[in-house]
């Protein structure tokens, strides 16, 4: 499930590359002209709740109850592996993705940025099928806080299950509200708001 709002075509055309292997949905805030040329199934709503309320549409209203479901940001570089000396194509890291053991798990690319987000946040975030088949009638709440907050009364309710875990994926570099910066001088940027 892909939060349309950027319409990156760097990202479009490597979720064109996978559709058939993890088909793809994309719930936008607006119509754009990449939803068409793409060929990509999408449904377009009201902004409520940025990502999460995108998220929540897409497990009420289009999941079909069988699967887990990666769900992502479309601003989003994929950048080519490097595996045994050997330059691969960097869609592979949906392989990599798709083996995720827990029930959910924030993505990030690095440590660094794992911090920069304080280790949640929904610019891509792994659900498994059967936390999505709990939370199908009810959805997610719309932010990042609210939604942790829930995960984690889950996590209490259901000690066997597996939430709130972190999984590293050096490929993928996040964009900023569609713009994509120098990470460290992001990091050196919050630290400095944070004081």
């Amino acid at each position: 499930c892909v939060c349309g709002w950027y319409f990156n075509d760097y990202v479009y055309s490597s979720l064109w590359m996978v559709n058939k292997k993890y088909p793809v949905f994309i719930v936008a805030h607006k119509d754009h002209e990449s939803l068409k040329n793409y060929g990509l199934p999408y449904e377009v709503i009201e902004n409520k709740g940025f990502e999460w309320g995108a998220y929540s549409h897409y497990i009420k209203n289009v999941w079909d109850g069988s699967d887990s479901v990666l769900f992502m940001h479309d601003d989003i570089l994929i950048k080519s592996l490097v595996q045994q000396y050997e330059i691969r194509q960097g869609e592979l890291v949906f392989d990599y993705l798709a083996g995720i053991k827990h029930d959910q798990a924030y993505i990030f690319q690095d440590r660094r940025e794992d911090v920069y987000n304080f280790g949640q946040h929904g610019r891509m975030v792994f659900l498994s099928e059967r936390l999505l088949t709990m939370l199908k009638p009810y959805g997610l709440p719309s932010d990042t806080n609210t939604a942790n907050t829930v995960f984690k009364e889950i996590q209490e309710k259901r000690p066997g299950w597996s939430l709130l875990k972190k999984v590293y994926a050096p490929n993928i570099e996040f964009g900023y509200k569609g713009v994509f910066r120098d990470p460290n001088k992001v990091f050196e940027v919050n630290a400095e708001c944070q004081i």
